[in-house]
């Protein structure tokens, strides 16, 4: 069996360079083999990826070069290489699959190993005859505190060489960000981006944009960044969120996108954002999740992600929590959401990669956001609130009524002035983003972000942080209005704002 998985472990090393790359990163050590013939060929591999080789390209030419320079070669290598040509290569998540299991058997090797010693000692046989007992125990709890630590991380780097990692940083003046989500401007600088290793929550009732604003966060970050994007929904379809996606470049209600019915404006509108959509498209991918997508699967998908992308991170959205299946389905809502949380935690330090998972609110957390008179918070969360401990940071999105109210005023006023038709006045939000937990944040930042959600375009535009100590803000959302006129996000009946001719009614 072992000899099997030492067979595609090589063929996948062989093809695919980056496979040995993230095999090491996860604490891949030659002495897992324990076919000789199997690990003299490994050797071979890691001579030229590290290029103590002829040349650094890697092939099943250049090896058998390599193998034959070295005087190792003969029938039963040949016979093995060819083998190993005829064998179908494994994608990456497999090739890590089988690494640890080699590495567990590894492990009870060595566990055999100090068994016999053991044994030989009680008996006095062998060279530990003349041992003290005491020195012979402290000996073996050395090794099997080894095995132990070696089970638990995958590679131990030492702090030197993190520390130095840092002092580099600093001294380049670089700053510790991760992903950029500019345009939103505010919350890429208090979270510092989406940072790799972190798992982000984001809580709110239904109707207050949970999906599209994470829609929003996915594309700016394959904008700026060009990292893939793995999108999980057990809610909508691809189709529809994709549809989203467009509906928020445009600023064109999705059902009027489906219908084709739009005017020489929007059609316009509609050309210029499928054009950006290219442009990022084929680093997105939106999953429909199932009841066979656990984390465990979801885990596979990221590492196959990076192979073919040949990247060291992906960004995960997971929409949302209470759907994602566990492989044990028959226990209580509340034990389901504490153990896929810690597991989406546990998930975000294996791959080095933020995850960002919506939770659902519970009646009592809805009520709250409806009434608008208090609001909830993650422990409102649908069975239970132990994510607030499990993850790094806490967002919740709440509807802020009152300025929502003193917005539509506003843009009810434009209907009176003439300046906008009333079936051409959007339905917007004022939603407030508050970030409860926020680990290694920076300082003097404030923990509420507000928004604007466009209803009807699934659009999020960011307005700033909120001034806690202000009492009238009836003044601000005239601002916002002007604001909106500027930029264009309201069909007025007089177009000449953006310098264009007005349209005959």
């Amino acid at each position: 069996m072992s000899i099997d998985i030492e067979k595609k472990i090589l063929k996948g090393f062989i093809v695919d360079r980056f496979a040995i790359t993230k095999s090491l990163s996860e604490g891949f050590k030659s002495e897992y083999f324990e076919d000789p013939k199997a690990t003299l060929i490994l050797n071979a591999i890691f001579d030229i990826y590290e290029g103590r080789g002829e040349t650094d390209v890697l092939d099943f030419q250049t090896l058998y070069r390599h193998l034959e320079k070295k005087g190792v070669m003969d029938n039963e290598i040949k016979n093995l290489l060819d083998e190993l040509e005829k064998i179908e290569t494994p994608n990456l998540a497999l090739l890590i699959s089988y690494i640890d299991i080699l590495r567990i058997r590894n492990g009870e090797r060595r566990l055999i190993n100090i068994a016999d010693e053991i044994t030989d000692f009680v008996e006095r046989r062998g060279p530990q005859k003349v041992e003290d007992i005491s020195q012979f125990s402290v000996k073996m709890s050395e090794e099997l505190q080894k095995i132990a630590i070696e089970r638990l991380h995958k590679k131990l780097v030492p702090s030197e060489v993190v520390v130095k990692d840092i002092i580099r940083d600093i001294y380049e003046k670089r700053s510790f960000h991760g992903f950029s989500l500019e345009p939103f401007t505010s919350i890429d600088k208090t979270l510092l981006g989406l940072r790799p290793g972190f798992y982000y929550a984001l809580a709110g009732a239904p109707r207050r944009g949970k999906t599209n604003f994470l829609l929003h966060l996915s594309t700016y970050i394959i904008k700026n960044e060009r990292v893939p994007v793995l999108y999980y929904s057990w809610e909508q379809t691809s189709r529809i969120l994709n549809l989203r996606i467009l509906s928020q470049e445009s600023n064109i209600n999705p059902v009027k996108l489906m219908s084709g019915d739009l005017d020489e404006d929007e059609f316009k509108r509609f050309e210029e954002s499928y054009k950006r959509f290219q442009e990022y498209s084929s680093f997105l991918y939106i999953i429909e999740g199932g009841s066979m997508d656990t984390l465990e699967k979801i885990e596979a998908h990221a590492y196959n992600i990076m192979q073919s992308h040949r990247c060291e991170n992906v960004v995960i959205f997971l929409d949302y929590i209470q759907k994602i299946p566990l492989e044990s389905p028959r226990i209580s809502l509340e034990e389901k959401v504490d153990e896929l949380s810690s597991k989406i935690a546990m998930l975000s330090l294996s791959l080095k990669s933020p995850i960002v998972a919506i939770s659902s609110l519970d009646k009592e957390g809805c009520r709250l956001d409806d009434e608008g008179i208090d609001r909830p918070t993650m422990f409102h969360s649908t069975g239970g609130g132990d994510i607030e401990y499990d993850s790094d940071v806490v967002m919740v999105l709440v509807k802020n009524h009152k300025e929502t109210e003193e917005l539509h005023e506003k843009l009810k006023n434009l209907v009176k002035n003439g300046e906008i038709l009333e079936e051409d006045l959007p339905s917007i939000d004022v939603i407030d983003l508050y970030i409860d937990k926020n680990r290694d944040a920076p300082e003097g930042m404030s923990n509420i972000i507000q928004y604007l959600f466009f209803i009807e375009s699934n659009k999020f535009i960011e307005i700033g942080f909120k001034d806690t100590s202000e009492k009238y803000t009836y003044a601000k959302m005239g601002l916002i209005v002007d604001r909106l006129k500027k930029d264009g996000l309201l069909k007025l009946k007089n177009n000449n704002i953006k310098g264009e001719k007005p349209k005959s009614s």
